[in-house]
Formats: structure tokens, sequence, C-alpha cells
């Protein structure tokens, strides 16, 4: 990706909804002041998932999406597209087979013996298992 598909990427990353940071910048001096004076620490105790999912930074991402009418971001999808691009995805994700089980047991009280709550419990212990002996292959080879 270069080009002004990049230049107008940067603009909107960088791009504030709420306030202008050169307002802020001449306040203070010559620029903002973007990182809080503290030292560093050996290890990050917050994930980048966690802090990507706040509730703050969900609805500044909403209202970002709202000031933009629902048009097309920078990959040139739409709000309307995104379903039929995620449910594929979706598909092959394991949360999603134990979200259908606990569901149909729960809420629509199948019980465990059900052809629906056992595909979906095979396919968690399927993608376990696979995920055991990826990990036994990686420490194996930096073992080795």
């Amino acid at each position: 990706m270069s080009g002004p598909r990049l230049t107008e990427q940067l603009k909107l990353a960088f791009t504030s909804v709420e306030g202008d940071i050169a307002s802020t910048a001449s306040r203070e001096g010559a620029e903002p002041i973007v990182a809080k004076c503290e030292p560093e620490r050996p290890a990050v105790t917050t994930s980048l998932m966690e802090v990507v999912c706040e509730r703050e930074n969900l609805k500044k991402a909403l209202r970002r999406v709202k000031a933009n009418q629902g048009s097309p971001g920078i990959d040139g999808m739409t709000v309307d597209q995104l379903p039929d691009y995620l449910r594929p995805v979706s598909a092959v994700l394991p949360l999603t087979y134990a979200n259908e089980a606990l569901r149909s047991v729960m809420i629509k009280g199948y019980g465990l013996d059900d052809p629906l709550v056992l595909r979906d419990i095979g396919v968690l212990v399927v993608f376990g298992i696979v995920m055991a002996f990826g990990a036994v292959a990686s420490i194996r080879r930096e073992v080795a």
C-alpha cells in the first residue's frame, strides 16, 4: 500500500473527531505531549486487544463511523458489506462453535446428546487437538 491511499489512511487514522491536536500544541509548546512521563516497564501489563475493546474506544470508533455517514473506509467496504465478509471468517473460529453449543443447551434446551450440540463440541475438541499438536511441534523446533 503506497501513494495516495496510504496518505489517506494515515490522515484518517490520526485525525481527531472531538478535538484538534494543533490547538493543544499551541498552548503547550512546539509539540503536543503524547506519551506519559513514566519510567519504562520491562513488561506491558495490558494487551492490545483490551485497549481496542475498551468501551470508550468503541464509542469513539462508532462516532467516527457516524461522522463518515457509513461511507466506505480506506478498504472500500461499507458498513452494510461487513457482515457478508465476516460470516465466512467466523465459521473457522472456535468461539463460534462454543457459543452455538452454549446457546443450544442453555436457551433452546437441547441435551448434550443432540447432534447439533455434539457437532459443536466435536469441532472444539478437534481444534484443541490441532492446537496442542501445533504447540508441541513449535516447542520441539525451539528446543532442537
